[in-house]
């Protein structure tokens, strides 16, 4: 692939590429209303978007024709750039002939991210299924496997670019919704299905002193809040301002492959606050504890069993398939401060 020198971020999407557009010989980057070399049906020239040193768009077509299958038209896609991380994944948008947006796709081309793209299939397949009347996700279009990839076809969500994504206050309808929908009743924190899987999840983790820190800390969180009754419902996982768009009453809301059921209710909230503050700050300790207060409702202290179970989903998620050395093992180390000063019969935080 040529391309103009100081373009590390287009290296990283060479394998993604090729793995997309099996068919082409070559794989070119070619300038602004130019060639670099002749073109031919085995290559393929990609135009960077806004342009080469920053871009976040890579715009050719191909893959085209699974697409095309799912939406019934012929489409042209874009393939954006995303952030490097563990989890990250081709995201293409679909567009008909005069531009308009039709679909958005994910493409699982990792172990990981097909993990993911599957997940998020499968929800957006269960949210189907309800009425909603203030949460608004993406439909599902189609479900594909392709060259040894996941590939999940969606309705695009069209947010109205005057309403914005303000931050605060937090969307606690539409939190409140999402866990009613699927609301279970009143359990112990313990008897909870989330428990039971965050209990597996980290019996399975690899590193030994990892695995011994996270099951200590919940084994204290047990015999503390164990018995504390919560409300279970769902949550959507990644519930956070740049993964949503308010629309009058009612919320877009995208990114659904962290989306489980059988959850305490009320998770959703405080990773909104933990992830909207530490997007302001930096990912620190200060920032978790402020987002966990900021959560609280008025001048409620933090609910503990609640702020427990959080910490705990966050430290297993990060462990686990999504494995960020720094974020995890910060985490981990609030999780374990706070588990070892919890006190039965004191469910919550202090200021």
């Amino acid at each position: 692939m040529t391309q103009p020198p100081g373009t590390s971020t287009i290296d990283a999407l060479v394998q993604t590429v090729q793995r997309c557009w099996p068919e082409a010989a070559d794989v070119r980057l070619v300038g602004r209303g130019r060639a670099d070399a002749p073109g031919g049906t085995d290559l393929l020239e990609l135009g960077a978007a806004p342009n080469a040193a920053s871009a976040r768009l890579l715009v050719r077509d191909h893959l085209a024709a699974v697409v095309e299958e799912i939406v019934g038209r012929p489409v042209q896609l874009s393939l954006g750039i995303g952030t490097a991380r563990a989890n990250r994944k081709p995201v293409l948008g679909a567009f008909d002939r005069s531009g308009r947006p039709v679909a958005f796709v994910k493409v699982g081309d990792t172990a990981v991210s097909a993990t993911h793209v599957v997940a998020e299939a499968e929800s957006l397949a269960e949210l189907g299924r309800h009425d909603w009347q203030v949460v608004v996700a993406p439909q599902l279009l189609g479900h594909r496997r392709w060259h040894d990839m996941e590939v999940v076809v969606m309705s695009p969500l069209r947010p109205r670019p005057w309403r914005g994504r303000g931050r605060w206050p937090i969307p606690d309808a539409a939190m409140t919704e999402l866990g009613e929908v699927f609301d279970e009743g009143m359990h112990p924190l313990v008897r909870t299905p989330w428990w039971s899987r965050s209990e597996s999840a980290a019996s399975q983790l690899e590193d030994a002193g990892q695995r011994e820190r996270l099951t200590t800390a919940m084994t204290r969180i047990a015999d503390a809040v164990g018995a504390v009754e919560v409300r279970v419902g769902a949550w959507h996982g990644d519930f956070t301002p740049w993964n949503m768009s308010r629309d009058g009453d009612r919320l877009l809301l995208w990114d659904w492959e962290r989306f489980e059921t059988g959850v305490p209710h009320g998770m959703d909230r405080l990773h909104y606050a933990v992830n909207t503050i530490s997007r302001a700050r930096g990912f620190g300790v200060g920032s978790v504890l402020e987002g966990l207060r900021r959560a609280a409702t008025g001048d409620a202290h933090v609910d503990l069993p609640l702020a427990a179970a959080y910490l705990v989903a966050l430290t297993t998620r990060y462990l686990s398939g999504e494995v960020i050395a720094a974020r995890a093992d910060l985490v981990l180390s609030i999780l374990s401060e706070l588990s070892g000063h919890l006190v039965p019969g004191e469910p919550e935080l202090q200021p």
